[in-house]
């Protein structure tokens, strides 16, 4: 048989049914990560009445650190003089309608992920969030 074997640990519960803020809040359990190459979070979402969206984003820490950092992504820059600056922008995943959704996110070298949630506009909708660690073999 080739190609890689996939663990995919049992769901942790990050979050659940809890009721959205206009502030970002952090889900109170974490899971761990320090055997993952990935964490998938299946996002079950119900948009309040006169809500725009949910914002979700993803932040780590690493062994023996306790500050989180949230991930990161390149923001794509304009040539000027033969270089280019590319700036590093937080990752905020956003939804706009209610509905369940899988997100896979990368998680090298993190020992453990948590998710922070926010609902813009008139918040009062409700999110549960749940985290299965994803470890590849060969």
């Amino acid at each position: 048989m080739s190609g890689s074997m996939i663990y995919k640990a049992a769901p942790t519960v990050l979050a659940s049914a809890l009721t959205l803020t206009g502030s970002l809040v952090a889900s109170t359990t974490e899971v761990d990560t320090s055997l993952a190459s990935y964490v998938t979070l299946f996002v079950d979402y119900t948009k309040g009445g006169s809500a725009t969206l949910l914002e979700l984003v993803v932040e780590e820490q690493v062994q023996g650190d306790t500050t989180w950092r949230q991930t990161s992504a390149q923001s794509s820059g304009t040539p000027s003089g033969g270089a280019v600056a590319v700036e590093l922008v937080s990752t905020t995943y956003t939804v706009t309608a209610t509905g369940s959704r899988e997100i896979t996110v990368p998680c090298y070298g993190a020992s453990k992920l948590r998710v922070k949630v926010r609902e813009t506009g008139t918040p009062g909708g409700t999110i549960t969030v749940k985290a299965s660690a994803v470890q590849e073999a060969s």
